[in-house]
C-alpha cells in the first residue's frame, strides 16, 4: 500500500472525522503552486462548516489566503488544542522530496513557521 493510499484511508476513517470535524485533503504535485494550494485548502476549510468561501479568493495573494487560513485554524482548535493545520502539514511532508530543503522551508514559512 502506498503512502497516499494509507493516509486517504485514515483521513477517511470514522474515529479521525470523529475527533477532526474540520478537514481538508489537499493534493500536493511535483509542481505545485502554492496559491492553488492556499486557495485549495481556504475552499476546503470552509465549505467543510458550511460558510461561504470569502469574496475575491481567486484576487488575493498568497500573503492574505495564510492570513485567512491561520485566523480559521486558530478559531477551530482540535483534541487537546492541537490545530488541524497538522494534519494537513503532514500530508504535505510526506509527499516533499526529502533532500529538498528549499522546499521544505517553503511549506514551513507558508504556514507561518
Amino acid at each position: 500500500m502506498g503512502k497516499t493510499t494509507l493516509a486517504k484511508q485514515v483521513y477517511d476513517a470514522a474515529d479521525v472525522k470523529k475527533h477532526f470535524k474540520v478537514r481538508a485533503w489537499i493534493t500536493v504535485t511535483q509542481s505545485f503552486k502554492l496559491g492553488d494550494l492556499l486557495k485549495d485548502m481556504v475552499e476546503q476549510l470552509h465549505n467543510a462548516i458550511r460558510r461561504p468561501v470569502p469574496q475575491g479568493i481567486n484576487n488575493m495573494n498568497n500573503n492574505h489566503l495564510k492570513t485567512i487560513i491561520k485566523d480559521f485554524l486558530q478559531k477551530r482548535r482540535s483534541v487537546k488544542g492541537m490545530p488541524l493545520a497538522i494534519v494537513a502539514v503532514s500530508g504535505v511532508l510526506s509527499t516533499k522530496d526529502k533532500r529538498r530543503i528549499d522546499e521544505w522551508d517553503m511549506v514551513g514559512h507558508s504556514l507561518g513557521a
